[in-house]
């Protein structure tokens, strides 16, 4: 919420030491408005369901998806600097606007864009194929996958030091490649990451345009692990060494597919760099990917109980440590993101999905105190007491 808040006043006033302030005064409001629901509103609820039954009714609700990506590694040609991915599902009417954007990008860098058609029915293919005599573009059609199977398609024809994705609905500025590799080169970092405007829409007209250029100081209050985490596990406007995806592949056939960037890419990243300049336009509209996932209302969101439990034995399989930074990381994922994705569930949906939330705070919990910031902390605190009531009211202020 700090970070919203900290967005809502660059946007008025772009100066990064002022948000700073203003944020965090308007954070600390608002965590006095916390203590005070919290002492006088919220009653303790502990939900009366053994974790045996909660996983039952959430298993008869949405079992566990079959998900097992396929990972084929290219040999990468010395010469070629990135793989940029860009999944195609229809959205004949945007890739105009997105894809000659991609190709035609104001660089020194050698780079080669993967299209990945994965089974568009609106003649988006069609406009695809269109880029198949161009010497920079690889086209791969396929039967629909999904998001992340069309992902794990490009990273598997990727060749580039680096790889970038791009999603087909949004828009990358002409210099994205060149600011990018610039300073990865430059410093040698894994990962290098741009600022971004979101962009939202109705009816096809643009509403509001609200820039994301995250602060380079620590504001979320973050004490463990390295600074990486204070950004966000989004897969575009970054670019990435591609070895980081070596043994690492969207889990396809799930919701929240992405969830590996924060969960196992950035936690393999020995380097990252932030750039605080705008590189990308992502477009925020009734009906796009991340809307539909965030309803509130869909039964696949589920998934992201599935998808925790999927992610944490590739972590064990990976020999990634389960240390306080692995934990606060959890907890991050079983706040205000899994909480909301289920609201508008039935209830014993969303009392099963607490107690499985419960048991694995539970299950990775640190034998020692763990320092986190104000949200995480209340959110660990609920979890750990089985007070769903408590746990709902912390994820508003995640």
């Amino acid at each position: 919420m700090k970070q919203a808040f900290y967005f809502l006043f660059y946007k008025w006033f772009p100066n990064e030491k002022l948000c700073i302030v203003m944020s965090s005064l308007a954070y600390f409001l608002y965590c006095v408005s916390f203590y005070l629901k919290k002492w006088f509103q919220v009653k303790k609820r502990i939900v009366g369901i053994s974790p045996e039954t909660a996983l039952s009714v959430v298993t008869a609700a949405h079992p566990e998806p079959i998900s097992q990506p396929v990972i084929q590694n290219r040999r990468a040609i010395p010469a070629l600097d990135a793989s940029i991915i860009v999944p195609v599902y229809n959205h004949l009417d945007l890739l105009p606007q997105t894809l000659p954007a991609i190709v035609q990008q104001k660089t020194r860098y050698s780079y080669e864009v993967i299209m990945v058609d994965d089974g568009s029915t609106d003649g988006a293919r069609d406009y695809v194929r269109e880029f198949e005599g161009n010497p920079r573009v690889k086209v791969v059609l396929q039967k629909n996958m999904g998001i992340a199977g069309a992902r794990n398609s490009g990273l598997n024809e990727a060749a580039g030091k680096y790889v970038m994705f791009v999603d087909c609905d949004d828009v990358v500025h002409e210099d994205i490649v060149e600011v990018l590799l610039d300073k990865a080169y430059s410093t040698g970092a894994d990962i290098v990451m741009g600022a971004h405007d979101l962009v939202k829409q109705k009816n096809g007209k643009v509403t509001a345009v609200r820039p994301n250029v995250y602060p380079q100081y620590n504001l979320m209050g973050y004490r463990n692990g390295d600074a990486i985490m204070n950004y966000p596990g989004l897969p575009w406007c970054k670019v990435y060494r591609r070895k980081l995806f070596e043994h690492v592949r969207y889990f396809p056939n799930c919701l929240y597919e992405d969830t590996i960037i924060h969960w196992l890419v950035f936690r393999l990243c020995r380097s990252f760099v932030y750039v605080p300049k705008v590189l990308y336009e992502h477009r925020w509209y009734e009906g796009n990917y991340s809307h539909v996932q965030q309803s509130g209302r869909n039964i696949r969101a589920i998934e992201r109980y599935w998808l925790i439990r999927k992610l944490n034995a590739k972590s064990k399989q990976m020999g990634l440590p389960e240390d306080d930074a692995f934990y606060t990381l959890l907890l991050r994922h079983l706040g205000s993101f899994y909480y909301f994705d289920v609201s508008g569930l039935e209830e014993s949906i969303v009392n099963a999905m607490f107690v499985l939330a419960c048991e694995l705070a539970e299950e990775y919990k640190p034998r020692h105190p763990v320092e986190l910031p104000f949200a995480l902390k209340q959110i660990h605190e609920s979890l750990l007491t089985r007070n769903i009531e408590a746990w709902k009211l912390a994820c508003h202020y995640q």
